[in-house]
């Protein structure tokens, strides 16, 4: 793909993701959260949308239900400095109420939503286990100079 049509697939992209996230916030409104709280989501999600899954290639937000266990195992506890446990366990809410905002508009299908709900479930530890261990390699760079 020719770095051009790379850029058109990713604004095509994120501008359909923006449309996703007024839905979200929408929805989150009628919730009657907090505005802090709708903050929160709404930024977990975006940056999960418009930068995670468009950072190396570009995946629509269907696609991302299969790209959690990367985000939180690599992405997220790498390359973000905010990364913790209790902002793992905060992103992953964001994700799960987004996710089902979309499955009950029907934009994304029963089984990518329970797929998400699965790994959410049953990797909670490899995510932590992935945060605890995040620093290793620098620990090991020291002993091979």
């Amino acid at each position: 793909m020719k770095y051009e049509e790379y850029l058109a697939l990713c604004n095509k992209i994120e501008k359909q993701n923006n449309e996703y996230l007024q839905l979200f916030k929408q929805q989150l409104e009628q919730e009657q959260l907090s505005k802090k709280t709708i903050e929160l989501h709404y930024f977990n999600v975006k940056f999960y949308l418009n930068e995670f899954l468009l950072r190396y290639q570009p995946l629509t937000m269907d696609q991302g239900c299969r790209e959690a266990h990367a985000f939180f195992t690599y992405f997220f506890v790498s390359k973000c400095a905010w990364a913790s446990i209790a902002n793992i366990k905060k992103y992953k809410t964001s994700l799960k109420k987004f996710y089902k905002c979309m499955l009950d508009n029907k934009l994304l299908p029963q089984e990518e939503y329970d797929y998400l709900c699965y790994i959410f479930k049953e990797c909670q530890h490899e995510f932590e286990e992935a945060y605890y261990n995040r620093y290793t390699y620098l620990e090991n760079y020291d002993e091979l100079n």
